[in-house]
């Protein structure tokens, strides 16, 4: 993975939210709901490769049973470690009570600053420095 990886998922990221926010259905708590839903499956994935579980069964009772939904959840889980996606989550929850407590005035700028903190931060808030190797 390069370096670039997390700014190129960044910039994708916001030109969809910027795409969701111009139609009818921009509710940021829905938008929220929706990346939590999706993190909350990737930590089930990361529970079944832990536990060495990865298979036809335990795709099937667990909804992963698509071939294209098992590559995108392996993908995300090479991107996103365990750890990230459990910090990831308390993220969203975090955004998602800020974003009911403060009304309409932030919820774009928090929105963008949330998805910073989960493409390029890894889950890590936005004021903790993390050192990337050269």
């Amino acid at each position: 993975m390069t370096k670039n990886d997390g700014a190129a998922r960044l910039e994708k990221a916001i030109e969809i939210l910027q795409k969701i926010r111009l139609s009818k259905e921009n509710s940021s708590v829905m938008i929220i709901a929706g990346l939590s839903s999706c993190f909350r499956r990737l930590g089930v994935w990361h529970n079944l490769a832990s536990a060495g579980a990865l298979n036809d069964f335990n795709f099937k009772i667990n909804g992963f049973s698509g071939k294209k939904l098992q590559s995108q959840y392996a993908r995300a889980s090479s991107v996103w470690t365990a750890g990230q996606t459990a910090a990831i989550l308390s993220l969203l929850s975090s955004a998602d009570i800020d974003i009911r407590s403060g009304g309409n005035r932030i919820e774009d700028i928090l929105l963008q600053k949330l998805l910073y903190e989960i493409c390029v931060k890894k889950g890590a808030l936005s004021a903790v420095y993390v050192a990337e190797p050269f």
